[in-house]
């Protein structure tokens, strides 16, 4: 699913991330205006009922079940802690990887409004790969297998495999 993942430099990595987004204009003024425009408020209304009653679900199966209803990609043994938040936007543009593991009080985004535009994009978290707690993932952002997200970071640019970093923004920790 995303092997191959290779990044030599930050700026190359966060580069990668912008090219995956979509891009669409605002019509007025900032594109957070006309949020009830992205989506159908109705859909947008049951997404956030469920994401934020998943948010404090205990069950693992019960979130990665009803994640899955929503459109999001959850893979078999994946676990998404107490405090998790999927993008109830778009969450059909959420990927977690097997056993996967995303840390307490997470936040998964596959959108942000911008001043001029709001943009849209898939996040892959690989096989195996553990986020820490209290982290933020940004729209497009690709994390592969085996990779580890300390605590703490704003993910925007790719994690390559095997690899482990972390920080505000993230940045290459160690091998």
């Amino acid at each position: 699913m995303m092997h191959g993942l290779r990044c030599v430099t930050g700026a190359w990595c966060e580069l990668n991330r912008l090219k995956r987004l979509q891009r669409f204009p605002a019509r007025k003024g900032n594109s957070l205006q006309d949020w009830f425009k992205t989506r159908n408020p109705l859909r947008l209304f049951v997404n956030f009922i469920v994401v934020y009653a998943m948010r404090f679900a205990p069950s693992l199966r019960l979130k990665n079940f009803f994640y899955r209803l929503l459109g999001a990609r959850v893979e078999r043994g994946a676990s998404l802690a107490l405090g998790v938040i999927v993008d109830f936007f778009f969450p059909e543009l959420v990927e977690i990887g097997e056993n996967a593991i995303i840390g307490y009080n997470t936040v998964i985004l596959t959108h942000e409004f911008l001043q001029k535009e709001w943009r849209k994009g898939r996040v892959k978290i690989g096989r195996n790969a553990l986020i820490g707690a209290n982290c933020v993932i940004l729209p497009g952002v690709v994390i592969g297998e085996n990779a580890v997200v300390s605590s703490m970071s704003l993910v925007n640019k790719d994690v390559p495999a095997n690899s482990f970093y972390g920080g505000v923004p993230v940045r290459k920790l160690r091998k």
